[in-house]
């Protein structure tokens, strides 16, 4: 084997970085399948995957089965008005999520119109959704926002940035919207509700604010801020120095979609 040669030396960017990543991203993959299990075992799931300037991007969903309380309680049934208000909680979520992608596309009406009629099952459900998307996703490019995983798993020394998996903190993905006079740049504003943290939000060169924006609290959170082993964590008071991510003319060639 010959592992000796030529390696170019330039030092290539991430491509895509923590908030906005304008026009950087298009949806490659919108699949039922029933081996989402660990290694490829059974399982329902709906896979998901994004090409976000490049590189895939895979936000596999699953069927809400189970759900945990604060103080860190199992639930699998809705035996309980506690079990059934958290399976509530948790059915909105992942409805809220599926729409939010959806909007991207179709008008909301559109969406509930397709919705109204009771679906029995999770692999109908998916089946519904799907039929509403385009067949050209993967041509049409999308705002998206990057935050870091709550916590450090598996094998991993530090937090990777990935696609949000709730809505509850902001917007997260929206068909690309131009920026006037330029490209969107992150804004360090004072939040409303606790004047002692930072907000972000995004403007363009004329002053338009752009769908995304973010809490004083979540960008002291560990979403907005890489853990590494070893390392203390340290409270935010900077915006992150890639806020602003990747800017929407970097795209790639479309790989073209799978469904």
């Amino acid at each position: 084997m010959n592992n000796y040669g030529y390696q170019d030396d330039e030092v290539k960017s991430a491509p895509f970085g923590f908030g906005l990543n304008a026009g950087a991203a298009k949806l490659k993959k919108f699949e039922y399948i029933t081996n989402g299990g660990a290694g490829g075992t059974e399982g329902e799931a709906v896979d998901i995957v994004f090409d976000v300037n490049g590189r895939d991007v895979s936000c596999r969903k699953f069927p809400v089965k189970k759900v945990y309380n604060k103080e860190g309680v199992e639930f699998t049934s809705e035996s309980t008005e506690e079990a059934k208000k958290l399976f509530r909680a948790a059915y909105d979520e992942f409805n809220a999520w599926m729409v939010a992608l959806l909007k991207c596309y179709v008008p909301a009406e559109t969406i509930q119109r397709a919705l109204a009629t009771p679906i029995n099952s999770f692999k109908d459900y998916i089946g519904v959704l799907r039929a509403l998307f385009p067949q050209n996703t993967s041509q049409i490019s999308l705002d998206i926002f990057m935050e870091y995983q709550w916590q450090i798993s598996g094998e991993n020394n530090r937090t990777f940035l990935q696609v949000p998996n709730k809505t509850k903190q902001g917007k997260f993905i929206c068909a690309a919207v131009p920026a006037a006079g330029g490209s969107w740049k992150s804004v360090v504003v004072a939040d409303p509700d606790d004047k002692e943290r930072k907000a972000l939000k995004y403007v363009d060169g004329a002053g338009n604010e752009h769908p995304f924006t973010r809490t004083g609290w979540y960008m002291n959170s560990k979403y907005a801020n890489m853990q590494e082993e070893g390392k203390e964590e340290e409270a935010q008071t900077e915006m992150p120095a890639n806020a602003m991510g990747t800017s929407a003319d970097a795209g790639p060639t479309d790989p073209g979609a799978v469904w």
